[in-house]
């Protein structure tokens, strides 16, 4: 089976990107989701329109996360919560998106991901990854336990996003069955 797979180095945007000039009139629109870019919304329309009538899928692989980690706890109170929360909250309601489509999907780079990147590289980049974890390589000992763990986190917080997905849907089912 085709699968088409697209690596991202952050998740889709969803309204929740994107410059609006500054001042008070960017905190209005940022704390309204006015921000009119949903590269979710793309990305689905694309696998409905080109790629689902073939069957085929589409994973999304991401090597970070932006804001969507960010709760409004860590932001604290004042102007960065202001200006950030709604970017945050947007920005997770679109993995939820893209992360509910049939025949779509989202995960964190692993090493196998990384492996076929550093194979589309000059041969010096490769040389340098077959030496990863070795002192004095580009992708020292350091780098390489930090790329895990960056991959790991991302890995569970999007394990997390399925697991509140499936408990919503559950509880609305749950709902429904009651009425």
């Amino acid at each position: 089976v085709a699968e088409l797979t697209l690596y991202l180095s952050y998740q889709p945007c969803h309204h929740s990107g994107g410059r609006f000039g500054g001042g008070e009139a960017r905190q209005r629109r940022r704390a309204h989701r006015q921000h009119p870019t949903s590269c979710t919304e793309a990305l689905i329309a694309y696998h409905e329109r080109e790629l689902a009538p073939y069957n085929v899928p589409l994973s999304v692989v991401v090597a970070d996360l932006y804001k969507v980690m960010w709760t409004e706890e860590l932001m604290g109170e004042g102007q960065v919560r202001d200006v950030y929360a709604a970017d945050a909250s947007a920005g997770r309601e679109g993995i939820r998106r893209l992360m509910s489509q049939p025949g779509m999907s989202m995960r964190a780079t692993g090493e196998e991901d990384w492996a076929f990147l550093i194979g589309l590289c000059d041969q010096s980049v490769q040389e340098e990854y077959e030496r990863r974890g070795e002192a004095g390589s580009a992708f020292g000992p350091t780098h390489v336990a930090l790329r895990a763990k960056l991959d790991a986190v991302i890995a569970d917080f999007l394990a997390a996003q399925h697991a509140e997905m499936a408990a919503a849907a559950e509880a609305a089912e749950a709902a429904e069955e009651a009425e």
